[in-house]
Order: structure tokens, then sequence, then C-alpha cells
């Protein structure tokens, strides 16, 4: 549902900002240039955000532990919880059973992470 909202309020923003430039310039290829932009700028935004709420979650919960094992131990346990609390809450939004949708996001946040580093 977030996702969909996200990329509903992406079209908007873009359309907005296409009609705008249209509404002044006349030329199609500068629509084209800013409609890119805008994808492009959405895009790197979200992402900035995403990691940057992960990575100060994280960052906050071990900021006390010196013990570089138990500081990766509590990172695992708690991105783990994380996941698990997302899925849960997309059981809830999309009235899916709660265990399904837990192991879904567990699962898929553990691959993503995997393929990512």
């Amino acid at each position: 549902m977030v996702a969909v909202s996200y990329i509903d309020e992406g079209f908007i923003s873009i359309a907005s900002l296409m009609l705008g430039v249209g509404a002044i310039q006349k030329s199609l290829i500068s629509m084209d240039l800013i409609g890119l932009a805008r994808i492009i700028t959405r895009t790197c935004i979200m992402a900035i955000v995403e990691f940057t709420s992960m990575a100060m979650e994280l960052v906050l919960a071990t900021y006390f532990l010196r013990d570089i094992k138990i500081r990766m131990i509590v990172i695992a346990f708690m991105s783990t919880v994380a996941t698990l609390a997302l899925g849960g809450v997309e059981a809830v939004l999309a009235k899916t059973p709660m265990k399904k949708s837990c192991v879904k996001v567990l699962i898929g946040g553990k691959v993503s992470l995997h393929i990512i580093a």
C-alpha cells in the first residue's frame, strides 16, 4: 500500500512539474528532460531516506556496545525484528495471514540484503 502511495505521489509530482514546464516553454525536449530528472531525483531521495532511517535505527541500537561481536549480533537481531514488524504491518493492512506475511517479508529482506552486500 505504501508503494502504491509513493508511486501515485510520484506520478502526480512528475506530471505537475512537466505541465508547469510545458506552460512556460513549448519545447518537448525540456518537458522530457525535466520529467526524467524528477524521476531520477525522486528515486535517489527515496533510497537515501530509506537507507538513513534504517542505518540510524541500527546505529542507535548499538551505540553503547563496544564489543564488535555483540554489536554485530544486536544489529542482526534488530534488523530481523524490524523486518518482522514490517511484515506484521503488511499483514494487517493487506488482511493476509500474519505468519505468511512476516516470513515473506523476512526472507525477501534477507535475500535482498545478501544480493546488495
